[in-house]
């Protein structure tokens, strides 16, 4: 009996001092003055961002192409060479630092646990997100229990709410398209990750920007961050380093055309679905050095993207880019994103469309 009580004693010490050891491994600040309670749903939910930033891990940590991590894109500039063109993820210290931030996440989940608020209680409404479709919510228990609006509250003139709803309602339809591969490094579909593109606080970002282009486009846009300082888990610093990154998905409409834009922060892009049309997903990327270009001289700088050709860029400070996922009959509904941006709670944080002051 005493050998017993001893073996529970010396358990029971064991698993204290985990846990224990697992608080004090990393030091975090959140940005939320309040934790989402424990229920059910949350819970879920917190599970699937926690496996979507491990996929996101793997996807920027695995080799690729003569690279100890991901190979990415950072020039669509044919004048330049092939190797020019590329760089590897471990040349890139604002993505390795980041890289670092997740790891610390994925490995202390009850840590961060205190950071986690899918309805964004802190923030303005104007950037809680919404759920495009009431169609969307009937997918998911946790979106039901979430119970954010639809894009059906958006204030918006006749024609650009036709755009807004029709996108809407076949919004969910070309998530199937996502890369469901078991052991694919762009295996973010809805088989794992159900729950978190049904719940998650979508953003269409350009619904209100008319310099932003055509209506179609302006109606069928939409991002959402999972973390960072506007997303779900809402971190300002890792073991005193900030925190200073957005991490998420991004939803574009095929048949329109996301112009020529810019701005201060890094990007990256990972393409996670794919099409049955040869080259329906084309971008660029490049730097101008100060020169202007017509519409039409920008065309040679355009570069098919699927999960098998460019599907990683990076996009430099100040580089210029855009985004033209082409109709296509085979059902896929545009351009799906992996979307990170970093250096973003510092300076001039405005997207810039390309010859807007």
């Amino acid at each position: 009996m005493l050998r017993y009580k001893c073996r529970n004693f010396f358990l029971s010490c064991l698993i204290f001092f985990c846990g224990v050891h697992e608080a004090s491994a990393v030091r975090v600040e959140c940005l939320n003055k309040t934790k989402a309670p424990h229920t059910k749903e949350n819970e879920a939910l917190f599970k699937q961002v926690i496996l979507y930033l491990k996929k996101f891990h793997n996807l920027l940590s695995s080799p690729m192409k003569g690279c100890k991590r991901a190979s990415v894109l950072i020039s669509t500039d044919p004048s330049i060479s092939r190797k020019q063109r590329t760089k590897c993820v471990g040349e890139l210290d604002t993505v390795m630092t980041q890289l670092k931030h997740v790891k610390a996440v994925i490995d202390n989940p009850k840590v961060f646990r205190k950071c986690f608020d899918p309805m964004m209680n802190g923030l303005h409404k104007d950037f809680r997100g919404l759920t495009p479709h009431k169609n969307m919510i009937n997918q998911s228990k946790v979106a039901k229990k979430l119970g954010r609006s639809t894009a059906k509250k958006l204030t918006a003139p006749a024609k650009l709410r036709r755009h807004i709803d029709a996108y809407a309602k076949k919004w969910k339809d070309g998530l199937k398209y996502i890369n469901n591969k078991k052991g694919s490094r762009y295996n973010f579909g809805l088989k794992d990750l159900k729950d978190l593109w049904m719940s998650a606080a979508w953003i269409p970002f350009y619904v209100s920007r008319e310099d932003a282009g055509s209506a179609k486009f302006r109606g069928g846009y939409y991002y959402t961050e999972i973390a960072g300082a506007y997303g779900m888990l809402r971190i300002k610093s890792i073991n005193g380093e900030l925190f200073d990154h957005e991490i998420g998905l991004t939803n574009q409409r095929k048949g329109t055309f996301y112009q020529g834009h810019y701005h201060k922060a890094q990007e990256l892009y990972a393409t996670i679905a794919d099409s049955k049309c040869e080259k329906s997903q084309e971008f660029f990327v490049f730097d101008t050095k100060g020169k202007k270009y017509t519409r039409s001289q920008l065309k040679k700088f355009y570069a098919p993207t699927s999960t098998k050709v460019n599907p990683i860029a990076f996009i430099e400070s100040g580089y210029l880019h855009s985004f033209n996922p082409k109709t296509c009959p085979d059902g896929t509904i545009g351009f799906i994103s992996v979307w990170m941006r970093t250096g973003v709670l510092k300076g001039d944080q405005k997207t810039y469309m390309y010859g807007q002051p």
